[in-house]
């Protein structure tokens, strides 16, 4: 790290500190790898140190979990999950929400049990990855904490906040009333801002760092632009649908359907090489205690193998760091209640084995069966899925060492903001981007 960034970083820290002490709004923005998430951690460290309550929340499961990883060695008691589960937004609130039906909300923070809501006792709450968050979804906050803390006179409830993001990044999937920073309370809640500037994720005089430096300012030279072509595989919408096309590389694309069709693949290829896999019968009705044999077909059957990279779907222990959108591999399928072995278990053996994953945070934890309220109807499921490919979406917040990114040509419009996302969570460590033998981003 450069002297520079040291020092900024800093002097970011200790301005952020007093606010947020003082029960300030903050905004703490900047590109990809500028060092948002670890400024953060230390912030919420500093503050934890000084006594101060802290709730860590982002936008979605897989932008929290990389200021979860910071923390957790740190022996830190921050439970990190989504925003909308922290307030309790079931899919018709969040309706509400984008609707501005904000006097629903209201109604329904108020039959929230208050005692038992962590924003109840909380000095400051940390979200991140704001940009995919409506300024709806945050005057939605504002309503719920005054409720929640019951100070209705006093904005956010008198809760202090660090907001975290990058608004040059994808805006949220639906942007009623615009984007955040352009909601007309935007300047009223926000009192402070501090902008990091010195990329530190891409090491070196990387070309890449230029170039996402140059994408931030819009303003890619025709060399950078040049560059990038270089990156641009023939015959991609082919290669990119292979799983033997460089099979560890993660796929991007802008579509759940064409990410659905490449983990179908990967797993058929599994099931042909006779790795050894199973099927996960997910959602089975219960209508009784503990879960028995299902009494209706599955609605769907996921199949996970021995080496499949998996995504939690669900809050399995949000404390520990198994929340929605936790990654890792599978690393086999204990048998039974699997008693004898030392790895932390979660859910029952209904199924008649528990799924063993070792973490990206290099836990491993034996997932089992677990409840799911969808609909009215209680269902029972092992809360995962492949992950072997993405949406550019979900790779906002995580870091990824390669990425292939396809983008169906119906969305042409998205592909400035989506190529900057694959672009900046990519790790490089070679001084070429061009280099055969680190795939740095490769655009199909």
């Amino acid at each position: 790290m450069s002297s520079y960034a040291e020092h900024r970083l800093c002097v970011e820290k200790h301005k952020l500190l007093y606010h947020l002490q003082k029960g300030d709004t903050c905004a703490l923005l900047g590109c990809p790898g500028t060092g948002k998430t670890t400024l953060a951690a230390q912030v919420v460290s500093h503050l934890k140190e000084d006594g101060l309550r802290v709730a860590v929340a982002g936008s979605t499961g897989a932008a929290v979990q990389p200021i979860g990883d910071k923390l957790r060695p740190q022996g830190l008691d921050v439970k990190v999950q989504t925003v909308h589960s922290l307030l309790h937004f079931d899919p018709p609130t969040t309706r509400w929400v984008e609707a501005g039906m904000f006097e629903k909300v209201q109604k329904k923070a108020s039959t929230t049990a208050a005692d038992g809501s962590p924003l109840r006792r909380a000095d400051v709450l940390v979200i991140e990855e704001i940009s995919m968050l409506t300024g709806n979804f945050l005057r939605a906050v504002d309503v719920c904490t005054r409720v929640l803390r019951k100070r209705p006179g006093v904005k956010f409830g008198g809760l202090a906040l660090l907001l975290v993001g990058d608004f040059r990044q994808l805006p949220p999937v639906c942007q009623a009333k615009g984007l955040l920073f352009q909601h007309p309370l935007w300047n009223k809640w926000v009192d402070v801002i501090s902008n990091l500037d010195a990329i530190l994720r891409q090491e070196g005089d990387s070309p890449l760092k230029d170039i996402v430096l140059s994408m931030s300012h819009n303003r890619l030279t025709p060399d950078q632009i040049a560059l990038l072509h270089t990156r641009v595989v023939p015959q991609g919408e082919t290669l990119i649908f292979s799983p033997d096309y460089l099979p560890q590389a993660m796929r991007v694309f802008d579509l759940n359907g064409d990410v659905n069709e490449y983990n179908r693949r990967v797993a058929e290829k599994a099931r042909q090489s006779s790795t050894q896999h199973k099927r996960l019968s997910g959602r089975w009705r219960s209508f009784e205690e503990p879960c028995e044999k299902p009494r209706t077909e599955t609605l769907f059957s996921p199949v996970v193998f021995l080496g499949a990279k998996v995504v939690l779907t669900s809050n399995v222990d949000v404390g520990s760091g198994l929340a929605n959108g936790t990654m890792g591999t599978v690393t086999g399928f204990p048998r039974g209640t699997g008693d004898g072995s030392s790895a932390r278990k979660t859910g029952c053996s209904c199924f008649g084995f528990r799924v063993s994953v070792e973490t990206d945070g290099k836990e491993t934890v034996e997932i089992g069966c677990h409840p799911l309220h969808m609909h009215g109807q209680r269902y029972h499921h092992i809360p995962l899925r492949l992950a072997h490919a993405c949406t550019v979406h979900k790779l906002q917040g995580l870091t990824s060492n390669g990425p292939l990114f396809y983008m169906s040509s119906r969305k042409t419009g998205g592909r400035v903001p989506a190529l900057y996302v694959v672009c900046s969570r990519s790790e490089e460590h070679t001084s070429e981007l061009q280099s055969p033998d680190h795939l740095v981003c490769r655009l199909l």
